[in-house]
């Protein structure tokens, strides 16, 4: 597989998720994203993780992004890239699949993530995610892309999308989120 068509072409890459999907599963995504020419590649990442953000990696790709950004992504295939997440995150919280550390086995993380030229945007997302919350979550990763993107004073590698208690989103640097969630001080 040729890294280069990842980052070349629109590209929605599901990472540690390959056994979430049967062979006729992969072939039907693969088919409908590629009458948009958009790729689809399920790859697995083998070894110790040792990340808050470690689990099923969604990534939308620049190239995707760019289409959501400019507006250009039609509203089916805006409508079948949530039915893909969405159809990822369900198979997560079916618990079947453990991801195993040394705490003990646990049902791993789903989590959204957009590189941009100037650093990744990650969302850590609910397990019990609602079509609106993921609508809510496409929209938060493509405005802090936008906005990072759009400034030049902009230094910091990692933004974060985290969840208030209200269920609204704020964007934050991943200081501000590891504080905010006591993992430093």
């Amino acid at each position: 597989m040729n890294f280069a068509n990842m980052q070349d072409q629109p590209s929605l890459i599901i990472i540690n998720g390959t056994f979430f999907f049967s062979k006729e599963e992969q072939k039907d995504i693969k088919e409908e994203l590629g009458k948009a020419k958009i790729k689809l590649f399920l790859l697995e990442q083998r070894g110790i993780q040792n990340s808050i953000f470690s689990g099923i990696e969604i990534i939308l790709n620049n190239s995707l992004l760019n289409l959501f950004i400019g507006g250009i992504i039609m509203p089916t295939l805006y409508e079948y890239l949530k039915k893909v997440i969405q159809i990822t995150i369900n198979k997560v919280q079916e618990g079947k699949v453990r991801q195993v550390t040394l705490k003990g086995a646990t049902i791993p993380n789903v989590i959204l993530k957009i590189p941009t030229k100037k650093g990744e945007i990650i969302a850590s997302i609910d397990k019990n995610l609602s079509e609106k919350e993921l609508d809510l979550y496409l929209e938060a990763l493509v405005k802090a892309a936008n906005s990072i993107d759009n400034n030049e004073n902009y230094n910091a590698i990692y933004r974060v999308i985290d969840k208030n208690s209200d269920g609204s989103l704020l964007i934050l640097t991943l200081n501000e989120y590891l504080k905010r969630h006591h993992k430093i001080m």
